[in-house]
């Protein structure tokens, strides 16, 4: 397992990215549970590629 640490100064686009980033890993985990059905047609990994930036 690899740490990765981040230094992110406050008020950067570098901030806004990784929230943005933060927040569809928050919408991709809600949307995929285990087990789930509905979207059987595209992988978790298919699904993050379409909402990467």
């Amino acid at each position: 397992m690899v740490q990765v640490i981040r230094f992110i100064t406050e008020g950067t686009i570098e901030e806004k990215i990784y929230q943005l980033q933060h927040k569809k890993r928050e919408l991709v985990e809600q949307i995929i549970q285990p087990g789930e059905t509905l979207l059987s047609k595209l992988s978790e990994d298919e699904l993050k590629e379409l909402l990467q930036f």
